[in-house]
C-alpha cells in the first residue's frame, strides 16, 4: 500500500446520511463431501485422525478469513492504497456521492445543513476537506446545504394591514404585492388572504403578498357642503371614494373655493366606483362695470342694478366746467369703466361741480378788454349799468363790477359791468356862427347843429350868429345829439 499513488477525485454535493456502499463479499469454495483418490485402507482408527484435523484446519482458516472481511468492512479498509478527496464544493450531491463511492471506493456518510450561499442539494464541504489523502474505503461525511434557514409565515389573517406589514418585517420577511379587493363582510383595510400561507415555512426577505378588504361596495356619501374644497376631497377619499370629480360655478352665496353641493347629494348610499361631483364655487360671478359718466344718480343706479352691482355716491365733488355738462351729474367713478369685478361689489361715483374760479379785476378797462379778461377766466360778462362821465377819456371804460375782483365763483358765473358813458355837456353856441357851433359840437361828440329858426336883428354885427339853442347850454346829453339852433339875421330896410 505504501507505493501506491493517490487518486484524483471528482467534485460532490451535500447529501443526506451517511451511506456506506461496502464491496461485494468473497465467496468461499465448498468443502468437498469426500475427498477423491483412492479408497480408504485399512487402518481405520488412522485414517479417521486425519480428517478430523483437516475438517478443523479447513475450518479455523474460514473462520479468519470471514473475521478479517468483517474488521475490513467495519474499519473502511478496502484495499487499493491511498485515495485522495477531491474538491467538491458546490457540486450537486448525487453527483458527489457517485464520484466518491465509485470512482474513489470511498464510503459516504451525508448530513444536511442550512446555507445561504450554497443552493440546496449541492455540498456545501466534505469532511475530511478537499485534498487529505485517506485509505480507500474509508467513510467520508459529505455536508449537503438545505439551503437558506427556513423562518415560519406568521398568520396575518384578520389583522390590519399596517399591522401585518410590521408583523413581515419583524420576522424577517419583506411586504410583497399589497392588493385591495372590496367585501361586503370585513372591514376596510383588513387582510383577507396571504401568499406563503401561514405556517409554512420560507427563507428569509421572501415576499408576502397581501390581499386586502377595501370595505362594503356601497357607502354613503359624506356631507361637505360649506366645507373647504381640498377638506372635502379628502373625506370622500377617505369614506372609500375612488373617482371624485370637481366642478366650478359661480355663487353669489357661497364664498370662493367653498363646496356649495355634491352630486350625489351628501347621505345617498352608492356605489364606491361611482363618481362623486363636488361643487366649488368660484365666488360672485363677475361682470364688466358700465361707463356712468354723465348719468344722474337715478339712472346711474338703475344701471349698476341691471349689473348686479351697488352705487355708492362720494361726498367729494369733481370739479367741472360749465361745458361740460356734467354739473350735478356723474364725473368720477371707481372702478373705471370696463373693469372686471365680481357681482355685488360697490362702484363709487363723484359728481360734477362747477368749478371754482377768481373774478379778475376788469375796471379801468374799456368794455371789450372787460369781456375779454373775464371770458379767459371761465366767466360771462354782462353789462348792466352805466355812469354818466362828460371826460370823454372814460367813454366805455368799466366804472365797477360785480362780484368784485378777487372773489370765488362759480365757472361760468355773470360778471356785471358798470361802464362809463360819455354824455357831453351841450356848449353854449350863442354869438357864433352855425359852422362855429358845428365844429364845437363835433369836438366834443354831439349831432348836427341844426338852423331851426330866424330872429331879425337890425345890428349887422349880430347877423348870421346863433341867438339860442336846444338842447340849452349846459346840460348834458348823450353822443350824436343834434342841436337846434335859432340865428340872427338883417331885418328888413324901413
Amino acid at each position: 500500500l505504501g507505493g501506491a499513488e493517490p487518486v484524483a477525485a471528482a467534485a460532490i454535493m451535500a447529501g443526506a446520511p451517511t451511506a456506506m456502499i461496502p464491496p461485494p463479499a468473497p465467496v468461499a469454495a465448498p468443502l468437498p463431501s469426500t475427498l477423491p483418490g483412492t479408497p480408504f485402507d485399512t487402518q481405520p482408527e488412522e485414517h479417521s485422525q486425519t480428517a478430523y484435523w483437516v475438517f478443523v484446519g479447513a475450518l479455523l482458516v474460514a473462520l479468519g478469513l470471514g473475521l478479517w472481511l468483517i474488521l475490513r468492512l467495519l474499519s473502511g479498509g478496502g484495499g487499493g492504497g491511498l485515495v485522495q478527496i477531491p474538491q467538491l464544493e458546490g457540486t450537486e450531491a448525487q453527483s458527489a456521492f457517485l464520484t466518491l463511492q465509485q470512482e474513489l471506493n470511498l464510503k459516504v456518510i451525508q448530513k444536511e445543513e442550512t446555507s445561504d450561499e450554497v443552493e440546496a442539494g449541492f455540498v456545501i464541504r466534505t469532511e475530511p476537506p478537499a485534498g487529505s489523502e485517506v485509505d480507500a474505503g474509508t467513510f467520508v461525511t459529505v455536508i449537503v446545504s438545505l439551503g437558506p434557514e427556513q423562518f415560519g409565515v406568521p398568520n396575518l389573517i384578520g389583522e390590519n394591514v399596517e399591522v401585518a406589514r410590521k408583523r413581515i418585517a419583524d420576522q424577517g420577511f419583506a411586504v410583497g404585492t399589497v392588493e385591495y379587493s372590496l367585501t361586503e363582510d370585513v372591514e376596510e383595510g383588513i387582510v383577507i388572504r396571504q401568499a406563503p400561507a401561514a405556517g409554512t415555512t420560507a427563507p428569509p426577505d421572501t415576499d408576502v403578498d397581501l390581499l386586502v378588504s377595501r370595505g362594503p361596495f356601497s357607502i354613503d356619501v359624506p356631507g361637505v357642503a360649506n366645507k373647504p374644497k381640498d377638506d372635502a376631497i379628502l373625506e370622500l377619499t377617505r369614506a372609500g371614494f375612488e373617482n371624485v370629480d370637481v366642478q366650478e360655478e359661480f355663487s353669489p352665496d357661497v364664498p370662493a373655493g367653498t363646496v356649495i353641493a355634491t352630486n350625489p347629494a351628501g347621505g345617498q348610499s352608492i356605489p364606491r366606483n361611482a363618481t362623486v361631483i363636488v361643487i366649488v364655487s368660484k365666488g360672485p360671478e363677475p361682470v364688466t362695470v358700465p361707463d356712468l359718466k354723465g348719468d344722474s344718480v337715478d339712472q346711474a343706479r338703475a344701471t349698476l342694478q341691471d349689473h348686479g352691482l351697488n352705487l355708492v355716491v362720494d361726498s367729494d365733488t369733481v370739479e367741472v366746467s360749465v361745458d361740460s355738462g356734467l354739473v350735478g351729474l356723474v364725473a368720477d367713478q371707481d372702478p373705471s369703466p370696463g373693469t372686471t369685478v365680481e357681482s355685488g361689489e360697490d362702484v363709487v361715483v363723484r359728481l360734477g361741480a362747477i368749478r371754482k374760479v377768481t373774478v379778475p379785476d376788469v375796471t379801468n378797462v374799456t368794455s371789450a378788454e372787460a369781456t375779454a379778461a373775464v371770458e379767459a377766466a371761465g366767466l360771462l360778462s354782462e353789462i348792466t349799468g352805466s355812469t354818466i362821465t362828460n371826460d370823454q377819456t372814460l367813454a366805455d371804460v368799466v366804472a365797477s363790477q360785480d362780484p368784485a375782483s378777487g372773489s370765488e365763483v362759480d365757472e361760468g358765473t355773470i360778471v356785471q359791468l358798470n361802464v362809463y358813458v360819455y354824455a357831453p355837456d351841450v356848449p353854449d353856441f350863442k354869438g357864433m356862427t352855425v359852422a362855429q357851433a358845428q365844429d364845437l359840437a363835433t369836438s366834443i361828440g354831439l349831432g348836427s347843429v341844426d338852423q331851426v329858426g330866424t330872429i331879425e336883428t337890425e345890428d349887422a354885427t349880430l347877423v348870421g350868429t346863433i341867438d339860442n339853442q336846444d338842447p340849452a347850454p349846459g346840460t348834458s346829453v348823450p353822443t350824436g345829439t343834434n342841436v337846434g339852433v335859432v340865428v340872427f339875421v338883417a331885418a328888413p330896410s324901413p
